[in-house]
Protein backbone atom coordinates (compact mmCIF):
# COMPACT_ATOMS: atom_id res chain seq x y z
CA UNK A 1 0.00 0.00 0.00
CA UNK A 2 2.50 2.33 0.96
CA UNK A 3 4.76 1.55 -2.26
CA UNK A 4 1.54 2.41 -4.38
CA UNK A 5 0.75 5.55 -2.34
CA UNK A 6 4.43 6.62 -3.10
CA UNK A 7 3.91 5.45 -6.96
CA UNK A 8 0.86 7.72 -7.03
CA UNK A 9 2.46 10.62 -5.44
CA UNK A 10 5.55 10.73 -8.42
CA UNK A 11 3.15 9.54 -11.53
CA UNK A 12 0.95 12.89 -10.29
CA UNK A 13 4.38 14.86 -9.67
CA UNK A 14 5.37 13.90 -13.51
CA UNK A 15 2.37 14.86 -14.63
CA UNK A 16 2.51 18.33 -13.19
CA UNK A 17 6.07 18.88 -14.26
CA UNK A 18 5.26 17.68 -17.98
CA UNK A 19 2.00 20.17 -18.26
CA UNK A 20 3.99 23.34 -17.14
CA UNK A 21 4.86 25.76 -19.66
CA UNK A 22 8.22 24.82 -21.43
CA UNK A 23 10.59 27.53 -19.91
CA UNK A 24 13.75 27.09 -22.74
CA UNK A 25 15.43 30.68 -21.74
CA UNK A 26 14.59 32.13 -17.86
CA UNK A 27 16.55 35.20 -18.52
CA UNK A 28 15.84 37.78 -21.34
CA UNK A 29 17.28 41.23 -22.33
CA UNK A 30 14.66 43.88 -22.72
CA UNK A 31 15.01 47.63 -25.09
CA UNK A 32 11.89 49.64 -24.29
CA UNK A 33 11.10 52.88 -26.09
CA UNK A 34 8.03 55.69 -26.39
CA UNK A 35 6.46 58.59 -25.43
CA UNK A 36 5.16 60.14 -22.10
CA UNK A 37 2.56 62.59 -21.66
CA UNK A 38 2.50 64.51 -18.24
CA UNK A 39 -0.88 65.38 -17.34
CA UNK A 40 -0.20 67.30 -13.75
CA UNK A 41 3.14 68.90 -12.27
CA UNK A 42 3.58 70.11 -9.09
CA UNK A 43 6.94 72.13 -8.55
CA UNK A 44 8.11 73.54 -5.06
CA UNK A 45 11.74 74.84 -5.29
CA UNK A 46 13.18 76.82 -2.20
CA UNK A 47 16.67 78.01 -2.15
CA UNK A 48 19.43 80.74 -1.62
CA UNK A 49 20.95 82.19 -4.45
CA UNK A 50 24.69 83.07 -5.17
CA UNK A 51 23.81 86.79 -5.75
CA UNK A 52 21.80 86.84 -1.98
CA UNK A 53 18.48 86.92 -0.86
CA UNK A 54 15.76 83.85 -1.08
CA UNK A 55 13.72 82.62 -3.44
CA UNK A 56 10.75 80.67 -3.32
CA UNK A 57 8.96 79.13 -6.50
CA UNK A 58 5.84 76.79 -6.50
CA UNK A 59 3.51 76.69 -8.88
CA UNK A 60 0.94 73.71 -10.16
CA UNK A 61 0.72 72.89 -14.02
CA UNK A 62 -1.52 70.88 -16.37
CA UNK A 63 0.75 71.17 -19.01
CA UNK A 64 -0.11 68.24 -21.49
CA UNK A 65 3.36 67.91 -23.07
CA UNK A 66 4.83 65.24 -24.65
CA UNK A 67 8.80 63.63 -23.46
CA UNK A 68 10.46 60.50 -24.48
CA UNK A 69 11.92 57.34 -22.71
CA UNK A 70 13.74 54.47 -23.11
CA UNK A 71 14.81 51.51 -20.56
CA UNK A 72 17.23 48.90 -20.98
CA UNK A 73 17.10 45.86 -18.58
CA UNK A 74 17.03 42.00 -17.86
CA UNK A 75 14.72 39.67 -17.21
CA UNK A 76 13.90 36.41 -15.15
CA UNK A 77 11.66 34.42 -15.95
CA UNK A 78 10.27 32.95 -12.28
CA UNK A 79 7.57 30.98 -13.58
CA UNK A 80 5.34 30.74 -16.60
CA UNK A 81 3.23 33.26 -15.79
CA UNK A 82 5.78 35.56 -13.16
CA UNK A 83 8.66 37.50 -14.50
CA UNK A 84 10.81 40.00 -13.02
CA UNK A 85 13.02 42.84 -14.81
CA UNK A 86 15.77 44.89 -13.58
CA UNK A 87 15.37 48.37 -15.97
CA UNK A 88 17.61 51.49 -16.36
CA UNK A 89 17.39 54.09 -19.04
CA UNK A 90 16.49 57.91 -18.90
CA UNK A 91 12.85 59.42 -19.13
CA UNK A 92 11.42 62.75 -19.42
CA UNK A 93 9.91 64.65 -16.13
CA UNK A 94 8.33 67.25 -18.44
CA UNK A 95 9.26 69.93 -20.72
CA UNK A 96 13.22 70.28 -20.73
CA UNK A 97 13.85 68.31 -17.60
CA UNK A 98 15.30 64.75 -17.53
CA UNK A 99 15.43 61.96 -15.12
CA UNK A 100 17.32 58.72 -14.58
CA UNK A 101 15.29 56.05 -13.26
CA UNK A 102 16.18 52.69 -11.97
CA UNK A 103 13.49 50.37 -11.88
CA UNK A 104 12.46 46.81 -10.09
CA UNK A 105 9.68 45.81 -12.17
CA UNK A 106 7.35 42.49 -11.93
CA UNK A 107 5.54 41.18 -14.42
CA UNK A 108 2.34 38.66 -14.87
CA UNK A 109 1.71 37.02 -17.52
CA UNK A 110 -2.21 35.17 -16.76
CA UNK A 111 -2.18 33.02 -20.07
CA UNK A 112 1.51 32.08 -20.44
CA UNK A 113 5.11 34.08 -21.18
CA UNK A 114 5.07 33.34 -24.48
CA UNK A 115 1.35 33.42 -25.30
CA UNK A 116 -0.15 36.32 -28.01
CA UNK A 117 -2.74 37.72 -25.22
CA UNK A 118 -2.25 40.50 -23.09
CA UNK A 119 -0.11 40.65 -19.79
CA UNK A 120 0.07 43.59 -16.64
CA UNK A 121 3.13 44.30 -14.68
CA UNK A 122 4.35 47.14 -12.05
CA UNK A 123 7.63 48.65 -10.98
CA UNK A 124 8.64 50.96 -8.32
CA UNK A 125 12.71 52.24 -8.20
CA UNK A 126 14.63 55.36 -7.67
CA UNK A 127 15.15 58.12 -9.82
CA UNK A 128 18.36 60.70 -10.07
CA UNK A 129 19.30 64.09 -11.99
CA UNK A 130 23.09 64.43 -12.11
CA UNK A 131 26.13 62.80 -10.99
CA UNK A 132 25.98 65.49 -8.13
CA UNK A 133 23.01 64.31 -7.23
CA UNK A 134 23.68 60.69 -6.54
CA UNK A 135 26.69 61.47 -4.86
CA UNK A 136 24.10 63.83 -2.35
CA UNK A 137 22.15 60.91 -2.28
CA UNK A 138 19.12 63.59 -3.58
CA UNK A 139 17.04 60.52 -4.60
CA UNK A 140 13.75 60.38 -6.06
CA UNK A 141 10.65 57.84 -6.34
CA UNK A 142 9.10 56.56 -9.25
CA UNK A 143 6.38 53.85 -10.40
CA UNK A 144 4.30 52.84 -13.25
CA UNK A 145 1.35 50.62 -13.13
CA UNK A 146 0.45 49.23 -16.44
CA UNK A 147 -0.75 46.58 -19.05
CA UNK A 148 0.93 45.40 -22.11
CA UNK A 149 -0.26 43.00 -25.57
CA UNK A 150 2.56 40.12 -26.58
CA UNK A 151 3.38 39.27 -29.91
CA UNK A 152 5.59 36.36 -30.23
CA UNK A 153 7.93 36.43 -33.26
CA UNK A 154 9.50 33.26 -32.84
CA UNK A 155 13.47 32.45 -31.54
CA UNK A 156 11.84 33.80 -28.44
CA UNK A 157 12.00 37.19 -29.34
CA UNK A 158 8.82 38.77 -28.54
CA UNK A 159 7.55 42.51 -29.25
CA UNK A 160 5.32 44.68 -26.52
CA UNK A 161 2.62 47.20 -27.03
CA UNK A 162 2.62 49.18 -23.43
CA UNK A 163 0.45 51.24 -22.07
CA UNK A 164 0.63 52.85 -18.20
CA UNK A 165 0.10 55.59 -15.71
CA UNK A 166 3.40 56.80 -14.09
CA UNK A 167 3.77 58.71 -10.74
CA UNK A 168 7.20 60.53 -10.09
CA UNK A 169 8.89 62.48 -7.28
CA UNK A 170 11.52 63.95 -8.25
CA UNK A 171 14.31 66.15 -6.81
CA UNK A 172 16.17 68.06 -9.42
CA UNK A 173 19.14 70.03 -9.13
CA UNK A 174 19.11 73.76 -9.40
CA UNK A 175 20.93 75.53 -11.61
CA UNK A 176 22.74 78.79 -10.53
CA UNK A 177 21.32 81.85 -12.14
CA UNK A 178 23.62 81.91 -15.10
CA UNK A 179 22.91 79.00 -16.18
CA UNK A 180 26.29 77.65 -15.31
CA UNK A 181 26.43 74.70 -13.01
CA UNK A 182 23.91 73.90 -10.23
CA UNK A 183 23.65 75.53 -6.72
CA UNK A 184 25.89 73.47 -4.12
CA UNK A 185 23.49 71.31 -1.84
CA UNK A 186 23.89 73.15 1.50
CA UNK A 187 22.12 76.44 -0.63
CA UNK A 188 19.24 74.33 -1.56
CA UNK A 189 16.18 73.92 1.31
CA UNK A 190 13.73 71.89 -0.62
CA UNK A 191 14.08 71.19 -4.33
CA UNK A 192 10.94 68.52 -5.13
CA UNK A 193 8.94 67.91 -8.60
CA UNK A 194 5.93 65.85 -8.57
CA UNK A 195 4.27 64.69 -11.77
CA UNK A 196 1.25 61.95 -12.87
CA UNK A 197 0.98 61.25 -16.64
CA UNK A 198 0.41 58.66 -19.31
CA UNK A 199 2.86 55.79 -21.09
CA UNK A 200 2.91 54.15 -24.47
CA UNK A 201 5.76 52.84 -25.28
CA UNK A 202 6.67 49.30 -27.72
CA UNK A 203 8.76 46.68 -26.11
CA UNK A 204 11.18 43.64 -27.39
CA UNK A 205 12.17 41.19 -24.85
CA UNK A 206 14.75 38.89 -26.96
Amino acid sequence: MRRFLIISILSLACINLQAREPLEHRVKFNVEWGTMCTTYTNHYFYYLPVEGGVVLDTENKYPFNFTGQIYLGAEFVCTPKLSASLLVGYAGVREKLLAYPILLRANVHPWGYGSNMPYFYGDGGIVVGTLQSVLDMNLGAIGHLGAAYRIPLGHGICLDFKAAARIINYHPDIKNSDGVGYLPKERVRNSQVFAVGAELSIGLSF
